[in-house]
């Protein structure tokens, strides 16, 4: 975000307990009312269709991600748009304690883990970029994606190749996600085929949500927006569960 003829500026400073690392840069800065998001997943400060630059708005919520898995903080800085803006890393210089480096651990084996790779995963998702983005996080898990922008679609995508796994939107146009499912439940049923895991990816969070998509046939409910991370774990999770592992088993 930094034009041709501006300026980047890194500099290193050890204290006594950590490293801090101080990016500063004269781009396009940061609104005052955007700060406070600035790390969240596919989250931009200019969000509109003639935005001048790409990207998904994954980039700062891996850095804060990664930061914190090393133990350590970020913080974004900006006196406005058209200001510049300062990101300041803090990383202990010494290890952090056992109880916090143990769940590091784990949280990062279980998304290195190589529970998807060769999944054939369907991802039901009608806005272009967050289905790229899915699309994307699963592909670098090395699972076999194929995406789709409606229930039609997905339907069809069932039918020809059923998944392993199904990753499906609630809201969209036509027919919902709710519906999607039921039909594919009812479809199985008829046939006597096994159930295939599913998990529903949306922005609704309520706990009669919740229930409405466990009731319609998904097995999982992750809540928009969410964490590269966090889906790969949700996954890992769902395929962790002895009926869905059983279930995937006799598929195969």
């Amino acid at each position: 975000f930094t034009p041709s003829g501006g300026q980047v500026t890194v500099s290193v400073k050890r204290r006594a307990q950590d490293l801090q690392i101080r990016v500063t840069d004269t781009g396009a800065g940061i609104a005052p009312e955007f700060l406070p998001h600035v790390f969240e997943a596919f989250r931009q400060g200019d969000g509109s269709n003639t935005r001048s630059t790409g990207g998904l708005g994954l980039g700062l919520s891996i850095v804060w991600k990664l930061v914190h898995l090393l133990g350590g903080t970020i913080r974004a800085e900006s006196d406005g748009l058209g200001l510049g803006a300062t990101f300041v890393v803090r990383l202990p210089t010494s290890p952090a304690p056992h109880g916090r480096r143990r769940e590091s651990t784990e949280e990062l084996a279980a998304v290195r883990s190589n529970r998807l790779r060769g999944m054939k995963i369907l991802i039901v998702e009608d806005t272009a970029e967050t289905r790229e983005a899915m699309a994307m996080i699963l592909r670098s898990a090395e699972s076999e994606v194929t995406s789709v922008a409606n229930a039609a679609e997905a339907f069809a995508a069932y039918l020809t190749s059923p998944p392993h796994v199904i990753v499906s939107d609630i809201s969209m146009p036509g027919e919902d996600g709710f519906s999607l499912m039921r039909r594919i439940r009812a479809h199985e049923r008829t046939r006597g085929a096994t159930s295939i895991p599913a998990i529903a990816v949306t922005a609704l969070a309520h706990a009669d949500d919740r229930a409405m998509v466990l009731e319609s046939g998904f097995d999982a409910h992750l809540v928009k927006p969410f964490e590269a991370e966090g889906l790969i774990l949700a996954l890992v999770d769902l395929l962790g569960q002895d009926s869905v592992v059983s279930r995937r088993g006799k598929s195969e």
